[in-house]
């Protein structure tokens, strides 16, 4: 079944306030969608789920956006799932990383996941489920806060915490002074671009692109300066968007320790 957009409809109106609140990935969908299409080259797609859907804009948005006949979306909150149903997102509710993805072996041909993992203690079961759903061959994008940063550099050479690590539930303390909010939003594990390609690679996949996610800005002008520059860069960027391909299975799980048992 098809659930392409009906005439007149644009990106504005599939990507609503809810979506650019809940996930910051929504303000760079062009760029996502225009690298996808650069990794898919032609291949024909039939089915995308997205991993942490939230209101639905975004898998609506790429399933129009690359000629995808069915959009499936997972979230823990049953709140999100009413909106992005009425986008024609199929979605259901899923403790992502606590329990299996509710599909079948190979089901999907792209999967996305922007901006969820560093919520989970451990990324091992989400994208050990990822690579259960997903066909062989198929499309994994994924985008993340980057703990190598330029701003974190900086932040950490001058002695502050990172922004994108969290150990604090009532704010975010330590933060550099150039933050504009100390409210903490739950990221909590929190990879570079160099330890997310190698951990995919264990996960059996084969890296297509890494790209930079930028958006405007509200730091002082020299930031936004420096960020203009070096914030192009994948492994000096805020935020990442790695491409990948399912070419093989995970490496079997070996954990040891009290720490691992706790998992």
């Amino acid at each position: 079944m098809s659930t392409a957009s009906p005439p007149g409809d644009t990106r504005r109106e599939r990507l609503t306030a809810n979506d650019f609140e809940r996930s910051w990935t929504s303000t760079a969908l062009p760029t996502v969608s225009a690298a996808l299409r650069r990794c898919l080259d032609g291949v024909t797609a039939r089915s995308i789920l997205d991993v942490g859907c939230g209101y639905g804009g975004i898998a609506a948005t790429l399933r129009d956006d690359l000629g995808v006949e069915e959009a499936h979306g997972v979230d823990v909150d049953r709140d999100v799932l009413g909106e992005a149903r009425a986008k024609g997102v199929r979605a259901v509710r899923a403790e992502v990383g606590e329990e299996p993805l509710p599909y079948g072996d190979a089901s999907f041909d792209i999967v996305t996941c922007f901006g969820m993992l560093d919520y989970l203690p451990w990324y091992d079961a989400a994208v050990d489920e990822i690579s259960r759903v997903l066909a062989p061959e198929g499309t994994v994008a994924v985008a993340l806060p980057n703990l190598a940063s330029w701003h974190n550099r900086l932040a950490l050479l001058l002695g502050y915490q990172p922004r994108d690590v969290e150990f604090c539930t009532r704010k975010t303390v330590g933060l550099a002074p150039f933050y504009s909010s100390d409210v903490p939003v739950g990221h909590i594990h929190t990879p570079t671009v160099r330890a997310f390609r190698e951990f995919m690679q264990l996960l059996g996949f084969a890296e297509l692109e890494t790209v930079a996610l930028r958006r405007t800005s509200a730091a002082p002008v020299a930031l936004q300066v420096v960020d203009r520059v070096l914030g192009r860069v994948p492994s000096l960027s805020r935020r990442f968007l790695y491409i990948g391909r399912r070419v093989s299975d995970p490496l079997p799980v070996t954990r040891t320790g009290w720490w691992a048992r706790r998992r």
